[in-house]
């Protein structure tokens, strides 16, 4: 539907809430639900997350998107960060266009405590368009 239709579907007034999972490769349409949601609050990504770094059209997923700027997503909840660079790249995205983010919630891929002690250190360090707080859960 999305890649038939694209702008012709209608504004979503009403989602408040959009979870994806990644492996059915919606990355490529997260702009523009994004942009049809303009009450969107929290935006949840399940699964592994590296087919966000694919090309789409030439610009890497949320790269270049102006309309970004005032998207209203409080809350961005991550489940299955593996820690990849391709994923802290698109983290960074998220943190510097998402004017109005409070919350990241970040699940780690499987056990391994050196992963979840990386992503402890490194995604603070990421820059930010505003303050959020940072938060793991299992």
């Amino acid at each position: 539907i999305f890649s038939s239709f694209g702008e012709a579907i209608p504004v979503l007034e009403n989602l408040s809430r959009l979870s994806i999972k990644t492996e059915y490769n919606y990355w490529e349409f997260l702009p523009l639900l994004l942009k049809k949601s303009p009450n969107l609050q929290t935006l949840v990504i399940k699964g592994p997350s590296a087919h966000c770094y694919f090309d789409y059209g030439g610009q890497e997923c949320l790269s270049g998107y102006s309309f970004l700027l005032s998207c209203p997503v409080k809350v961005i909840e991550i489940h299955n960060f593996c820690g990849t660079i391709g994923e802290f790249k698109q983290v960074k995205r998220f943190l510097e266009k998402f004017p109005c983010l409070e919350l990241l919630k970040v699940s780690a891929w499987g056990s391994d405590q050196e992963l979840k002690l990386q992503i402890a250190t490194d995604l603070p360090m990421l820059p930010r368009a505003c303050k959020i707080q940072l938060e793991f859960f299992p």
